[in-house]
């Protein structure tokens, strides 16, 4: 596993995808979720991609989504700063046992959070489970 993005030290992995990575990470003693390309050499596709959700998260002011802290280059491939607030990724939380009700809640505040996302000109289809967080103590999701 790496140990450093930039000047934020890796302490853990929250998800391990097949293009991007994202750790939670601390600097100065707060506390920052990276979500970073996994290629070390990723198709200038992929890259664009990973900007214009940088740019586009950048500019959206709606509760319920991470503010982006900076975006940082490493080589040849990206990594997102956001602050972190102890969340887990909705694929995890799916995993622990989730009654009905706190099912419901984390849906009704994804589709309240997605919402607003729907009116955004850009490619927005692309919102598997593990680009939102989710408070693991009152499992509101954010992204």
């Amino acid at each position: 596993m790496q140990t450093q993005i930039g000047n934020y030290k890796i302490i853990e992995t929250i998800y391990d995808g097949s293009r991007n990575i994202v750790y939670r990470a601390k600097k100065d003693d707060n506390s920052y979720v990276i979500k970073a390309q996994r290629d070390e050499f990723p198709r200038i596709s992929e890259t664009t991609r990973f900007k214009q959700e940088f740019e586009l998260l950048q500019n959206l002011n709606i509760d319920g989504i991470l503010q982006v802290e900076e975006l940082i280059k490493l080589e040849n491939r990206y990594a997102a700063v956001f602050k972190d607030f102890d969340g887990q990724s909705l694929d995890i939380a799916f995993t622990d046992s989730v009654n009905i009700k706190q099912f419901l809640d984390i849906a009704y505040s994804e589709l309240m959070i997605g919402s607003p996302l729907s009116d955004i000109p850009e490619d927005n289809e692309d919102l598997p489970p593990e680009n939102f967080l989710s408070e693991q103590v009152s499992q509101e999701p954010i992204m």
